[in-house]
């Protein structure tokens, strides 16, 4: 049976951090989502449905940065006051000698880190200039394109909708 200190220590060095780690993922499919749904919507003009589909998604990355950022926060706060009541309780010191060396030894994880967003609002979309065009890291603007034609004008120009449409047979459906 764990020992409340070991149970500290696994908190800290292990059952948070792989927390961390699935939000982090989390995260980083989110924003790979965002960019992908940024390029599309610049190519549709920005509509403003998009843009509010991409200020809901920066907000929930937003959310889930903090997130992370919260469990590291939380993971080095619990492995403090661990190591505060091994330097401080006898029965502490008693249990953390007793505990196995590869939990002692396990050296705490580093910070996850979660990338910003570009915002939203800016029409267009960034595209990284792979090598040889120019440095690691760098990026092209895209303009969002214009819909050449307003929905309202391309409607009235395709009627209805049935002059271009197959003719197809009527099938007896009585199975």
């Amino acid at each position: 049976m764990e020992t409340p200190i070991e149970m500290m220590y696994r908190a800290a060095k292990k059952d948070i951090p792989a927390e961390a780690d699935h939000l982090t993922r989390l995260t980083n499919k989110l924003q790979a989502s965002l960019a992908t749904l940024n390029v599309e919507a610049a190519h549709a003009g920005d509509p403003a449905v998009l843009t509010s589909m991409l200020h809901v998604g920066g907000d929930m990355h937003a959310v889930l940065g903090r997130a992370v950022t919260t469990m590291d926060n939380c993971s080095v706060a619990i492995k403090i006051t661990a190591d505060d009541y091994v330097a401080t309780d006898a029965q502490a010191k008693a249990d953390f000698d007793a505990m196995s060396d590869e939990l002692k030894n396990t050296p705490m994880p580093t910070p996850h880190e979660t990338t910003e967003l570009p915002n939203p609002e800016a029409p267009g979309y960034d595209v990284e200039v792979p090598p040889p065009y120019g440095p690691p890291g760098t990026t092209h603007h895209v303009d969002a394109e214009e819909d050449p034609t307003p929905p309202s004008e391309d409607q009235s120009d395709r009627g209805d909708g049935g002059e271009n449409q197959p003719d197809v047979p009527d099938v007896d459906r009585n199975w």
